[in-house]
């Protein structure tokens, strides 16, 4: 079982060994997307969690000697099995004991999902999420989403309406879009937003609060997340063991 910490979206289907490999490659996996998730509460990152996918080459055999090796290489110019989010070609790979091998090319498509929660603030901080691949040669995000709500929980002693303004800006500082509201006392407002082919950058979701000159503080919940074009190969699981 070879399993890979990813984010992006990697690859084509076709085989890449020789017709006459004395390997017979098999491998099976579940799933060909997911999504790294990042949560940040108050300004600081309390967790990220990879997106796993899980090969298994248990059925693969050689005729030329024992397998010795099994390999996973994400397409990104790296040795490495941990990327970024993006689309890349990767490709899976066996090796026996006589330097026979053979390869398998698969597209994997990991998305990035990011929340940033921010509670009794009047002066919540930017959320941001970075576009740009580690690669110029790697697929950019099809859309950028967002989903940001401001919550003005109620109070008895003084219930106070605030004005918000989502404004969210490119790598460049240019504003992309906005959008004001007025929250009243214990209500709560939602700006939902997408971008489509948006540039290779670090976007900005910039949120201003107008309390007029009162204490009433807000809680903040903003979602971003890239959605990459629906690429990916077909999960080939591994069949029922007959009963």
């Amino acid at each position: 079982m070879l399993i890979g910490m990813l984010a992006g979206c990697l690859g084509s289907d076709e085989d890449a060994s020789e017709e006459d490999s004395l390997v017979d490659l098999v491998v099976y996996y579940d799933s060909t997307n997911a999504t790294i998730i990042e949560i940040h509460n108050n300004g600081q990152q309390t967790s990220r969690d990879g997106a796993e996918f899980s090969f298994n080459f248990r059925e693969t055999r050689s005729d030329g000697g024992d397998i010795v090796t099994f390999s996973f290489s994400p397409g990104d110019g790296t040795d490495a099995v941990s990327i970024d989010a993006a689309v890349f070609e990767a490709t899976l790979m066996a090796k026996d004991d006589d330097n026979n091998t053979a390869s398998q090319d698969l597209t994997l498509r990991v998305d990035l999902f990011h929340r940033d929660s921010q509670s009794n603030t009047q002066n919540p901080s930017d959320a941001t999420i970075d576009l740009a691949p580690d690669d110029d040669s790697l697929e950019l995000p099809a859309q950028l989403k967002l989903k940001s709500t401001v919550e003005n929980p109620g109070s008895i002693v003084f219930p106070d309406t605030v004005q918000v303004t989502w404004t969210l800006k490119n790598g460049s500082g240019i504003e992309m879009a906005t959008e004001s509201e007025q929250v009243g006392d214990g209500q709560s407002a939602t700006w939902e937003n997408q971008q489509n082919t948006p540039e290779a950058a670090v976007w900005t979701l910039e949120i201003n609060i107008d309390a007029g000159g009162n204490s009433e503080d807000v809680n903040v919940t903003s979602e971003l997340w890239t959605i990459y074009e629906e690429d990916e190969s077909e999960p080939n699981p591994e069949p029922p063991i007959p009963e």
